[in-house]
């Protein structure tokens, strides 16, 4: 009897173990996922059952606005970067405003039914550890408050919306530029999201013959912008990018717009961090413009 009890107890005592060890490897599974780095496109018809709610397709959590497990590189190491809902950003102290944003941008978010409509509530970001820019540095600047991530690209929800006006999302823009060529081009990456269903968006100033400061925080005029656009959702990759002048212009979108590769050399910033080499080597050194009619 004394040898049956004894192995009942020492059953019982390796069953316990073995649930404690299982509890703590899912705990240490879900805390891992909670943080990983990857960006995987929702098939078509996952996106369409989410049309009309209000969060699209889930954008929480560390690393969601990023491409296959990083950010673009290259920025000054010294930039911090900030994860909001909608997007994130590498914000550069010196200049007073990111080097680059960037976001997942879906069919589903653009053909929302819950649309936000504009918040206007411009305010600096918290979550800058160096302090961003104000509203105030931008008052009577003559330069807009120009978003790099639009708002109307995030819309799909009350947060993103009101993330979308941080002062760490604004650069200093010419209204003709903010209002003329680069609503233009803003308008048209959203059709572009939803005839292809996905978009990793990359946009930033480029800090070349700037146009003086403004502001007590000596917010930098950039000399020009880019935009970067990857088309994710297969079966084959595309990309274009665009480089303009901050200034109004009545030339066409495409005439600005020139392969990944070349930005990447103006910028110094490798914008689709670690796509496999065989899959990016054309990707980045290519662009025809009638695959983004």
């Amino acid at each position: 009897m004394k040898k049956i009890l004894t192995s009942l107890a020492f059953v019982l005592v390796v069953f316990a173990v073995y649930r404690y060890a299982s509890t703590e490897n899912k705990i240490d599974a879900s805390s891992q996922n909670d943080s990983i780095d990857l960006v995987a496109p929702v098939s078509a018809g996952e996106r369409e059952a989410l049309d009309g709610q209000e969060t699209a397709v889930s954008h929480t959590g560390l690393g969601i606005h990023s491409v296959f497990d990083g950010y673009p590189t290259g920025a000054p190491a010294e930039d911090q970067v900030v994860v909001h809902t909608g997007y994130s950003l590498a914000y550069n102290e010196t200049h007073e405003q990111p080097d680059w944003v960037c976001y997942i941008l879906t069919k589903a978010e653009i053909k929302s039914t819950t649309k936000t409509k504009r918040t206007d509530n411009f305010r600096p970001d918290e979550a800058v550890s160096s302090f961003s820019a104000t509203p105030q540095d931008y008052s009577k600047s003559g330069y807009d408050r120009g978003h790099l991530a639009p708002a109307a690209d995030m819309s799909w929800s009350e947060q993103t919306m009101s993330e979308s006006f941080f002062m760490s999302n604004m650069s200093p823009q010419s209204p003709a530029f903010n209002r003329g060529i680069w609503k233009e081009l803003e308008e048209k990456v959203r059709d572009w999201a939803v005839a292809n269903d996905s978009l990793f968006v990359v946009t930033g100033p480029v800090f070349l013959d700037n146009k003086g400061q403004i502001g007590k925080e000596k917010v930098t005029i950039p000399g020009h912008y880019y935009k970067v656009i990857l088309d994710m959702s297969g079966p084959t990759y595309k990309a274009i990018a665009f480089y303009l002048p901050n200034e109004g212009s009545d030339k066409p979108i495409y005439s600005f717009a020139i392969t990944v590769d070349a930005l990447e050399k103006i910028t110094g910033i490798n914008f689709f961090g670690k796509l496999p080499a065989a899959t990016l080597e054309p990707l980045e050194s290519t662009m025809d413009v009638k695959l983004w009619p």
